[in-house]
């Protein structure tokens, strides 16, 4: 009676686990309520870290099996929430600041042909005072909108020579202006 008792209890602590979560998967390893464990989905993927009421919650690493691309950092009620790091497929890397799941904050993105982003995010996106850094060694500083430059910003290349622009998304719209 005491193992069939177990056994039930057992299950549907793991079926609270799985509909909490919204997928199929299992708590591999620890405690996957409230506590440190190690949950892997059906699909592959694998979160290891802190969990607090069956999501991710906390400090905590996710690999996404059908990709190979990790996400390690702040979790809160499921989501990527805090500062965090993304390695995605291509070899891209976004260090920062996350919310509800979103690039969002500060944050660095390095490209795999070394060209590096530093700058604000919001909602995904290059929203904000920001700089770029080409391979080359130039580098652009201003003001993105939507992933795009927009407004003034200043080009400076290695030489030490500096050049003042203006853009419309994207797009320039007055000429540049070389400086010393």
């Amino acid at each position: 009676m005491k193992m069939k008792l177990f056994l039930i209890s057992m299950m549907t602590l793991l079926s609270v686990t799985t509909i909490a979560l919204g997928e199929e998967g299992v708590c591999v390893k620890g405690d996957c309520q409230n506590g440190l464990g190690s949950f892997l989905w059906d699909n592959g993927n694998l979160y290891e870290g802190n969990w607090k009421s069956s999501q991710q919650f906390g400090k905590g690493k996710m690999t996404y099996a059908d990709n190979d691309e990790t996400y390690e950092g702040d979790w809160k009620n499921g989501k990527k929430d805090g500062k965090g790091v993304m390695v995605y497929l291509d070899g891209e890397i976004y260090d920062g600041e996350w919310q509800n799941d979103q690039q969002n904050g500060k944050g660095v993105i390095t490209f795999p042909n070394g060209d590096k982003f530093t700058g604000q995010l919001s909602k995904g996106r290059w929203n904000g005072k920001g700089e770029y850094l080409f391979q080359d060694g130039s580098v652009y500083t201003g003001t993105w909108k939507n992933d795009k430059m927009n407004g003034e910003g200043v080009y400076h290349y290695p030489d030490g020579t500096e050049k003042k622009v203006r853009y419309q998304d994207g797009v320039l719209v007055e000429p540049e202006e070389e400086t010393h």
